[in-house]
């Protein structure tokens, strides 16, 4: 399961035009946009990424740092 406002460890399923598709165990799926997605990517490869709500209410993923992360104070 995808857990929102914490990080992941999800595996690259696919690249598109907008990023990568990354999944977990359970057939989740999410984007991992072109901008924050690294250089070097292959598909099968896990990566640890952060997840949140976007403008529009979508769960996607980013790999920049959060300044605090789900149940923390800051």
């Amino acid at each position: 399961m995808i857990a929102l406002g914490k990080y992941n460890t999800l595996t690259i399923i696919e690249k598109t035009d907008n990023g990568l598709i990354l999944g977990d165990n359970s057939d989740n799926k999410i984007l991992l946009p072109t901008v924050y997605s690294p250089k070097n990517t292959k598909i099968g490869n896990s990566i640890d990424v952060f997840i949140y709500h976007d403008n529009d209410g979508k769960k996607i993923a980013t790999t920049q740092e959060p300044k605090i992360q789900l149940y923390q104070f800051a």
